[in-house]
């Protein structure tokens, strides 16, 4: 395989960038800041990576992306990178005889909210051995606008659109070149990019920082399917991905607006559960409503690349949600697919301590009632009022009383044969 490099050109642009951090090393101190999990590099370190990076530009034909030295510096301080420029160089990097079933790759991007057991739907995904997973790749745009804005419940919102999307692309096509800003930390909640997370954030040099980094993007372009999953991603969004790629999927996870909202509460710690319950509600399912209303028009357009799930489903049923999924999806629900799902399922392996983030359930269909006990007919009867216009669409009743609400009558309903959306 034969690497387009325009050696000449990259190599004065890696020159008069490391001439260039030489005089801002000297105001910003010894150590060069680079975005690899919280980690402070020391600035020989740094042209290590650098002087790798050319190494790699102009001798390494094993690997299809290779990232300028640009994207690796696009955000030590006191260096400022054209974005155009970027893209532009990116693209002559490019190699001329890609594989032949890069294009083929299926990419499946699961779209949710915070705390509506997305952590165990993607267990069951990703188990598969020809399954790439990257956890959450937004993350990082949400602490870039979260530095800027008031704390407190908010909904991902157009204000991101563009950048978001461009993200979401890059790690769907193990095309990695866009992704200047990533954060390590990410990189742990997958196993696919674990190894990946243990070496940046570890003190080797920066030849074996760059190493690493090039192979996650080799597994991933090596596996058959590349999958995604995000709560900030919104459904309408993902258009523009169905019409680009034949062979994109989505699937779009909804659970109880009560359960989610008590859940985010406890865990996320954005809003207060009794005082705040009432604006919260009111901005989540209008939100809601707006995906519900987009996933629709898809299903119309795309009726077998888009499908909506409900976690309930899987709590009560977990191999027949699991079966539906892989189905869907194109991957053979085997009896290792059979036996993960028990694994998942069985008390024996749930975990103790962050269990509320754990992909293990014991008795998932009690785990899925637990708000009940907790929530309070105050606050949920709130809820009621602002969401219950959903219910018939996603299969929920209203709560008419706190003996109801912590009752065994499950609240947990077949959605309407019209309206419903499963």
């Amino acid at each position: 395989m034969r690497t387009i490099v325009h050696k000449v050109r990259d190599l004065s642009s890696v020159k008069s960038v490391c001439k260039y951090l030489r005089a801002t090393s000297r105001r910003v101190g010894p150590y060069i800041w680079l975005n690899m999990g919280g980690v402070k590099v020391p600035t020989p370190i740094f042209f290590t990576l650098a002087a790798g990076l050319v190494l790699g530009m102009v001798y390494i034909h094993r690997f299809t992306v290779i990232p300028l030295a640009s994207h690796v510096i696009s955000n030590v301080p006191g260096v400022s990178v054209d974005p155009a420029q970027t893209r532009q160089t990116a693209a002559m990097t490019m190699t001329s005889d890609m594989p032949s079933n890069r294009s083929r790759r299926q990419q499946l991007l699961l779209i949710t909210y915070g705390r509506s057991g997305s952590s165990f739907t993607s267990a069951l995904i990703r188990a598969h051995p020809g399954v790439f997973y990257f956890f959450e790749p937004l993350y990082r745009i949400y602490l870039q606008h979260s530095a800027h804005e008031k704390s407190g419940f908010s909904v991902w919102g157009e204000n991101r659109h563009e950048e978001s999307q461009a993200l979401m692309e890059s790690f769907l096509q193990c095309d990695l070149h866009n992704a200047t800003d990533m954060d390590n930390v990410q990189n742990k909640n997958s196993n696919d990019t674990k190894d990946t997370y243990i070496c940046l954030a570890s003190r080797s040099r920066g030849w074996k920082h760059l190493s690493c980094f090039m192979k996650m993007v080799e597994t991933c372009q090596s596996r058959d399917m590349t999958f995604v999953k995000s709560i900030r991603f919104r459904v309408a969004w993902a258009e523009a991905l169905l019409e680009k790629y034949p062979d994109f999927k989505m699937l779009y996870l909804l659970r109880d607006p009560r359960a989610v909202l008590f859940s985010q509460s406890k865990v996320f710690k954005t809003f207060d559960w009794k005082n705040d319950v009432s604006s919260v509600s009111k901005k989540h399912c209008q939100a809601l409503t707006e995906d519900i209303d987009h996933f629709r028009r898809l299903r119309e357009k795309y009726p077998t690349r888009v499908k909506a799930i409900r976690y309930e489903d899987g709590a009560m049923n977990p191999q027949r949600y699991a079966k539906e999924i892989y189905s869907f999806v194109g991957l053979e629900f085997s009896s290792e697919a059979q036996r993960l799902v028990g694994t998942l399922t069985s008390s024996n392996n749930a975990k103790k301590g962050r269990e509320q983030y754990s992909v293990f359930r014991k008795e998932p269909e009690l785990a899925m009632r637990k708000w009940r006990f907790s929530a309070g007919y105050k606050s949920v009867s709130v809820v009621d009022s602002k969401c219950s216009h959903l219910y018939p669409v996603l299969g929920y009743r209203n709560v008419t009383s706190q003996k109801d609400l912590e009752s065994n009558v499950t609240v947990v309903l077949k959605p309407d044969s019209e309206k419903g959306i499963f």
